[in-house]
């Protein structure tokens, strides 16, 4: 997005342009949590936290994605033997 102006207002207020709320999904009368850093501001929109039931299904869904796949053990012990062997050839050890 293009950079875009607002202004403060009296009373220290400032409105997110429309353009800005649109692109971004916050709909007016959201709270977003204000982070200051040294030479400027970052909003952050709230979230609803995930419920537990949200968090199984998606554990279940990642779970199912992963199944029948390469093991990350087997690999991880693959790349061990490799180094071995790259270390013996090239130190004699």
């Amino acid at each position: 997005m293009e950079r875009t102006l607002a202004k403060v207002d009296e009373q220290g207020q400032l409105v997110l342009p429309a353009q800005v709320q649109s692109a971004l999904g916050i709909p007016s009368g959201t709270e977003v949590e204000i982070v200051l850093h040294d030479r400027y501001i970052e909003l952050r929109q709230e979230r609803e936290p995930i419920s537990e039931a949200e968090l199984e299904a998606s554990l279940d869904a990642l779970q199912a994605l992963c199944a029948g796949g390469p093991s990350l053990e087997d690999d991880l012990y693959a790349m061990r033997r490799e180094e071995e062997e790259h270390h013996k050839r090239k130190f004699g050890w």
